[in-house]
């Protein structure tokens, strides 16, 4: 009985803080943000009239973006991120493909050196490597006396995979370079990844979920 009135206690305790924590909307408060949401919602017609992704395009779109993360959230929030959305996603979505591909880059050149170097360290023989293929990434772990059970253990009771998912590989391959054997595992990275940076950008520009 003890134990559940504390428990009790703790939540209404809890609970009274997150609501004291809100932030209290004054008249003043209401109107000076219904003040900022009509002159954002200028600023984003406004934006329609330059030239698409031009330099000045694009620091408007940011003074936009900037501001309206700034906005409480409201109905007007709301109508004026959708509108700006419509002109910003083709943008924000090239820019934040491009960044992906960055990042898948460096991800698995830093995932080569740091596997490649832990591998190396415990004698065991073993190389790594990267490669692209058709835009999807692969991991490969060659080693002269892989074999199917080896690179059944390797596949689910190391963290090889994980990491290499984690990196932005679509796939890691266990391979004999004797005999030209490979076990191939997916791991479907790049999509992960890429879905990672689009969640940025969107949380970046201040708009829905691209």
């Amino acid at each position: 009985m003890a134990r559940t009135a504390t428990a009790v206690l703790r939540t209404l305790r809890a609970l009274s803080l997150a609501i004291f924590a809100l932030p209290l909307l004054v008249p003043g408060t209401v109107a000076r943000a219904s003040s900022e949401a009509a002159i954002l919602h200028e600023k984003v017609v406004a934006l329609r009239s330059l030239p698409s992704a031009s330099v000045e395009w694009q620091l408007h779109a940011l003074e936009i973006a900037r501001t309206l993360k700034s906005l409480p959230v409201s109905p007007d929030r709301t109508e004026i991120a959708r509108a700006f959305k419509v002109q910003v996603e083709a943008f924000v979505r090239k820019d934040a493909a491009a960044a992906a591909e960055q990042r898948i880059r460096l991800a698995a050149d830093t995932w080569v050196q740091r596997v490649g170097s832990a591998l190396s360290a415990q004698g065991l023989g073993m190389h790594v490597r990267a490669r692209e293929e058709r835009g999807a990434w692969v991991a490969f772990v060659d080693f002269a006396q892989m074999h199917d059970s080896l690179a059944k253990k390797l596949a689910t009771e190391t963290d090889l995979p994980a990491s290499a998912r984690q990196a932005g590989f679509d796939r890691i391959e266990f391979v004999n370079p004797g005999n030209g054997k490979s076990w191939k595992f997916a791991l479907g990275g790049v999509e992960a990844l890429r879905a990672n940076v689009l969640r940025e950008a969107a949380a970046e520009w201040g708009i829905e979920q691209l």
